[in-house]
Parts: structure tokens; C-alpha cells; sequence
């Protein structure tokens, strides 16, 4: 026989933004009844780690990846259900039913499925050996089935930061790693040209093979992969394969809805859907307005979806309570760690057109800044000084616009643009 929940907010994924969303009508309503609705058998854990050191085995200890410890969600009255879905709702009358039969009515809900890795394409995906990462349970199989079967040659299909840190990962095990990409480059989305090119030779000299330019077209073995195939007939022998060609967002449950996803959900500066005000959408689903740019964006990176998770918690406690709603103000930023590099962007470098660099770009040790009519629109920075990080993103809020000379000036600083940065505003 089902039964019926009635709570106050309804949170759906069990990914950052939910536990960050949980935190924050916390913060703002401590008596509203909360339920959190994890798909996974996790409480909500932090996804870049297992690309990266829990892939490593540096721990097996889940509380590396938790972002808070089950007595967070006891002491804070948040309840939680695992391993369970959501398989429907009905918006207009604020009921959602869970896959073990559950109702629940609620009277905000916050939807931040998330998505799924999108599986290899052509023919193979399903021999032994080949993988996706997405979870926890993704990153242990990986792990395990490298140690296990004594794997010493890998291909990741894929040459975004996933799919490289993935690379650094396996190496870290004696691992012999290949990266395939079917771009010029690895790291299109994020890295210039040049830099990509020095960079994918940093790789190859820590022992990583890269070829871009290709396609994979096919996975080929008896029962278990063996051998990688591309559109230029290249042959590469492989133990295991790694498929890490971007994910798919979970946008069915809103589909299903009535919902019209269009690049994600249209949500406004609350993170409020804009077809229902009772329903809140962040993470890799939510498609949202960037006043410091004044465009639409949806982006799948951890960073996003802590910060807009954390607004919607917030505005759906203060809908509820009756206060003012405060509209998020996210700038957004990236970051990652391979072969001893670390990356930091932030701001929106999709329109510039002009990059000064400081520092070493032959040594990777630089920082890309990005400029549209003088005004400085996003930065990227490799192995670079974090001070320099702060005053950079305040600058790219306030809308800094720095005249030609000033520009030029950043291309010959080799430690720190912060002292110059901070110049500039207070002559302002």
C-alpha cells in the first residue's frame, strides 16, 4: 500500500545543488519539513574527486566525496530517501510520485536531475572493459577493473578535462593512456589554440599518447575490448576504454511534466521556473539568465551548480516564508588538476576580441585574459598565483574596462596582475 508525504520543500537529485538548496532553507526556515530524493545509494557527494584522487585510490573512504556527514541531515531535520527516483509529477497540482510508489505533496520543489554520461556511440559499447564515469560506483569499477585484470593499456575517448584527468588517473596505476579526441584540440570548450597545443604536449611528455583530429568509430574484441578503431583507420590496442565524451541531461521527469526543455529549463533570476513558480531548477538542467552578461547560459560544471543551488534553496524558503527574493549574482568559473597542472577560469569567454597573456605560456605557467571593447570579460590561468584570482573575478563583476595601454601592461607581468588590478580600481 503507498503512502503520502506532505512537506514543504521537495528537492530532486541528490547532487550538489540539492544538498546546497537544503542548506540554504535551512539557513533561512528552520521548521518547514524537507525531503531529499537521491536516485543513487549516496548521500549527495562531490563528483570531481572521482576523476581525479578517488580514482587514484589515494582513499576508499566515501566521507572524501560527502559533502556533509549523515549527522548534518539528522541534526538539521533533513529528511532523505536513497536509491530512489522520482518517476512523475504534476505540477499544477504540486505532487510528485516516487518510484517505490510514494506521494508526495509538497509546496516547492527544487528538480536538479543532473545528467547521464553519454555511452560510446558505435559499434563495441557494450564489451567488457569499456566505461563511462559519472558516479561513485563508475569511478570504483574503473579503478577495480584496472587492478583487477592487470590492465596496462588504456584509450579515454574524449579530450575534455574529464577525459584527461581520467588519463592522469590510469597513468598514476602504470597505466600506458591514450586520449582521443575528435576536435583539433583538447580542451575546446575552454582552451585557445596555442595553449591547447602546448599543453597536449605537456601530456605526451608525461608519457600520455594524444591524438586529436580523429574519430572513434568503433570498439572492437571478443566479449572484451581489445583494440580502438578510428575514421583514419588508425589500430590501437587497448585493455580498457574509457568513454568520456560529455553527458546527457536528465530532462525526461520535467518533460513528462509538460515542461519544453530547450537547452535546459528556463529558469529567471531566482531560479525559478519561468512556467511554474513553485518549481525551482539548478545544475546541468537549468538554463539561466547571466546579468553580468546578459545572456542565457547552461553550464555543467560542479561550481554552477553549488551557487545556483544555493540561491534556489534560498528563494524557495523566503517564497514560502513570505520574504523578498534575492536574485543570484554567479559568475561563473571552472577548475581542474592534470599531469601537475592546475587550471582556474571564470567569466564568460565565448565573446572577446582580445587575449593578453602574462607570464610563461611555454612553461605553463600563465595567465589568459580575455578583453571585449577594453572590458574584461573572463581570465584562464595555468599553474598562476591564486591571489590573483579574486581581484580578477571582482573586476570581471564590475565591469572593469582597462584603456590599451593597461592591456599591454598585463602581457609583461610574469608573477602577479593583482597589484595592477587593484591600481586600476582605485583610480577609478
Amino acid at each position: 500500500m503507498s503512502t503520502t508525504h506532505d512537506v514543504t520543500y521537495l528537492l530532486v537529485g541528490g547532487g550538489i545543488a540539492c544538498e546546497r538548496a537544503a542548506e540554504s532553507i535551512r539557513e533561512e526556515d528552520q521548521e518547514g519539513a524537507v525531503l531529499l530524493v537521491c536516485k543513487e545509494d549516496e548521500l549527495p557527494y562531490s563528483r570531481p574527486p572521482l576523476s581525479k584522487k578517488y580514482m587514484r585510490g589515494h582513499s576508499r573512504d566515501h566521507d572524501i566525496v560527502r559533502f556533509k556527514p549523515l549527522e548534518f541531515y539528522e541534526t538539521h531535520n533533513i529528511q532523505f530517501v536513497l536509491g530512489t527516483s522520482v518517476t512523475a509529477m504534476n505540477l499544477a497540482g504540486k505532487t510528485a510520485i516516487l518510484s517505490d510508489g510514494t506521494r508526495v505533496n509538497y509546496d516547492k520543489a527544487l528538480v536538479a536531475t543532473g545528467g547521464r554520461a553519454k555511452p560510446f556511440p558505435g559499434p563495441g559499447a557494450t564489451l567488457e572493459g569499456v566505461f563511462t564515469l559519472r558516479s561513485v560506483k563508475d569511478s570504483e569499477h574503473i579503478r577495480d577493473f584496472a587492478h583487477r585484470e592487470g590492465a596496462r593499456r588504456a584509450v579515454i575517448v574524449g579530450g575534455a578535462y574529464i577525459g584527461c584527468e581520467i588519463a592522469h588517473s590510469l597513468a598514476e596505476h602504470d597505466i600506458s593512456t591514450s586520449v582521443i579526441s575528435n576536435k583539433d584540440q583538447v580542451h575546446p570548450k575552454f582552451l585557445r589554440k596555442e595553449l591547447a597545443h602546448r599543453v597536449a604536449a605537456h601530456m605526451e611528455s608525461q608519457g600520455t599518447r594524444v591524438i586529436t583530429g580523429e574519430k572513434v568509430t568503433s570498439l572492437e574484441g571478443n566479449g572484451r575490448v581489445s583494440r580502438v578503431i578510428t575514421d583514419r583507420g588508425r589500430e590501437i590496442p587497448a585493455d580498457m576504454v574509457v568513454v568520456a565524451i560529455g553527458i546527457e541531461p536528465n530532462t525526461e521527469l520535467l518533460e513528462q511534466a509538460g515542461l519544453v526543455a530547450d537547452n535546459g529549463f528556463q529558469v529567471d533570476e531566482f531560479m525559478r521556473s519561468v512556467d511554474n513558480p513553485d518549481l525551482f531548477i539548478a545544475g546541468d538542467i537549468a538554463n539561466w539568465y547571466d546579468p553580468l552578461f546578459d545572456t542565457r547560459r547552461r553550464v555543467e560544471h560542479w561550481g554552477t551548480a553549488d551557487e545556483l543551488g544555493c540561491a534556489a534553496g534560498r528563494n524557495m524558503a523566503r517564497a514560502v516564508l513570505n520574504r523578498d527574493l534575492e536574485p543570484h549574482n554567479h559568475l561563473t568559473y571552472i577548475w581542474s588538476d592534470l599531469f601537475g597542472l592546475h587550471f582556474d577560469m571564470a567569466g564568460n569567454h565565448k565573446k572577446y576580441d582580445e587575449v593578453v597573456t602574462a607570464g610563461d605560456m611555454e612553461a605553463l605557467r600563465c595567465l589568459d585574459l580575455y578583453f571585449q571593447e577594453g572590458r574584461l570579460m573572463a581570465y584562464l590561468g595555468i599553474n598562476w598565483d591564486d591571489e590573483d584570482f579574486k581581484p580578477l573575478q571582482e573586476a570581471i563583476r564590475n565591469r572593469a574596462h582597462f584603456p590599451p595601454e593597461e592591456r599591454l601592461a598585463f602581457g609583461a607581468e610574469t608573477s602577479s596582475v593583482r597589484d595592477r588590478i587593484v591600481q586600476h580600481s582605485a583610480n577609478r
